[in-house]
């Protein structure tokens, strides 16, 4: 994942447990897309 921000990518993903996939961004990318890879 790209560090744009001072975030461990760890943080991102239990956000993206605990919200609607269809809403989180992770550094400016949404994790849905990043499941399409």
């Amino acid at each position: 994942m790209k560090k744009t921000l001072d975030i461990d990518p760890a943080h991102c993903i239990i956000h993206f447990l605990n919200l609607d996939p269809e809403n989180v961004g992770c550094n400016g990318t949404t994790m849905k897309e990043l499941m399409k890879k």
